[in-house]
């Protein structure tokens, strides 16, 4: 039954990617201005902005001396996907969608171009990591990323293991933090909201890709919004929408006079008039994070 569930909720969630744009010929040396590192190298506490370079062996951030932040041998990337932030136009789109509200101030400030995220991992003893980087030229996101996977394809063939080029953008899933219209319960709608994304990514994170609560927080930021930031339902459809993410799961929290909470959720196409909808209702001592558990389990 899970198995006949899942291949469904997989079914409906492949969308058409765009295509990556054509290797050259050999494999060149590539560098991008103006780029932040956010997040995933232990040596780095800071945000730190500098070049990117992109070899045929390594990808590097550079400062303006050309001293690396880091390095990362292609050898240890095991994917790369790109999330483009969307263009005003398309917000406009967005906005004059039925039903939908209009563009709030936020979202009309100036921002970045996207992210690129680094999936790493040494070998398959080795632990995982992600690398997130913040693209703030203008008009250079699909570059990157063309670039990361062309030398990442060319390194791979040349080891003789084609089976294992870089793959495409990921179907991607927003999972939000339920929201509450009371302050006292935020916190324990953030906390549920980690323990969903994190038992989603387990159940389904061979098919779709979840978006993670540190890149969330990340253009939450850039929207002018506060980290773990509560959001309604609408609003978290419109930042889906700007982050390119086609399907979202948001939930909307309750606490009885019992002190139990119940949260009932939404999930579907970010261009969806309803989504599939679950109540689900805490259960005498159990604590968020079981009661999290449960939720993410509604779409086993």
């Amino acid at each position: 039954m899970r198995a006949m569930k899942l291949l469904v909720l997989t079914s409906l969630l492949i969308v058409p990617s765009v295509a990556a744009q054509k290797d050259d010929k050999d494999a060149k040396d590539h560098s991008f201005k103006n780029v932040e590192y956010l997040s995933g190298v232990a040596s780095l506490s800071d945000k730190q902005k500098g070049t990117l370079v992109v070899t045929a062996t390594e990808v590097r951030l550079v400062d303006k001396k050309g001293t690396p932040y880091f390095t990362v041998p292609l050898a240890d990337i095991r994917e790369v996907k790109d999330t483009s932030f969307a263009s005003p136009e398309s917000r406009k789109k967005a906005a004059s969608l039925q039903g939908m509200p209009k563009l709030p101030g936020f979202l009309k400030k100036s921002r970045p171009d996207g992210q690129i995220t680094i999936a790493t991992q040494k070998d398959s003893t080795s632990p995982k990591g992600t690398i997130v980087l913040q693209i703030n030229e203008k008009g250079t996101i699909q570059q990157v990323a063309a670039a990361l996977r062309s030398q990442l394809n060319h390194a791979t063939a040349a080891a003789g293991d084609p089976a294992g080029q870089a793959a495409g953008p990921a179907v991607r899933l927003l999972v939000t933090n339920p929201f509450s219209a009371t302050a006292t319960d935020s916190g324990a709608a953030v906390e549920v909201g980690s323990v969903v994304r994190t038992e989603l990514k387990k159940f389904v994170g061979d098919k779709l890709e979840i978006v993670t609560r540190e890149q969330m927080n990340a253009a939450l930021n850039q929207f002018g919004y506060p980290p773990d930031a509560i959001l309604n339902h609408d609003l978290a459809v419109m930042l889906a929408k700007t982050l390119g993410v086609p399907f979202v799961m948001t939930g909307n929290m309750t606490k009885g006079t019992d002190g139990k909470y119940t949260v009932v959720t939404s999930l579907g196409g970010v261009n969806d008039t309803t989504g599939k909808a679950t109540t689900v209702v805490q259960q005498d001592g159990e604590s968020l994070t079981d009661f999290g558990h449960r939720i993410a389990e509604t779409i086993k």
